[in-house]
């Protein structure tokens, strides 16, 4: 049996100052973050034999390395256990364009299978995890619209 279909949304930048360069070419940085409800990618989640990822249209996403495959790897690593699902993204969100789809992807996915799953992963931890897999995916796991950023991002 399927979940019901889940609708990641995007986000934009209202505000982005880079506030210096580190060794490993990240950049410190301060943002405002806002989601945009109402532009989404849709995510059907099937229980599987074994974990399958699917986008549509998959053009530039690799379906073995992402933040999906990702968030599904440390969250086995944190409860020990394997989650089998064939996961279809059906992406509006652009690649690649900095509005966040893939992050939210993962931080929708995340909460999804902390539900279904029953893992009773707390939200600071959920944070923690979300963190692992990139650095906008707390902000879709914090349950704000808006919400400050800061810390890095790679340009």
């Amino acid at each position: 049996m399927s979940l019901p279909a889940l609708h990641p949304p995007a986000k934009i930048n209202l505000f982005l100052a880079i506030r210096g360069k580190d060794e490993t070419g990240y950049h410190e940085i301060e943002t405002v973050f806002a989601k945009i409800p109402n532009w989404t990618d849709e995510l059907i989640l099937e229980p599987a034999a074994a974990l399958q990822i699917e986008f549509i249209p998959s053009e530039g996403i690799d379906p073995k390395n992402n933040t999906l495959a990702k968030a599904i790897q440390v969250l086995e690593a944190h409860t020990g256990r394997t989650f089998h699902y064939k996961i279809t993204v059906h992406k509006n969100i652009p690649p690649c364009s900095g509005l966040g789809g893939a992050a939210s992807d993962a931080a929708t996915l995340l909460l999804a299978l902390n539900d279904a799953e029953n893992l009773q992963i707390s939200q600071k931890k959920l944070l923690e995890l979300g963190a692992q897999v990139g650095m906008d995916v707390p902000f879709f796991l914090s349950g704000f619209d808006v919400a400050l950023g800061t810390h890095y991002g790679k340009f």
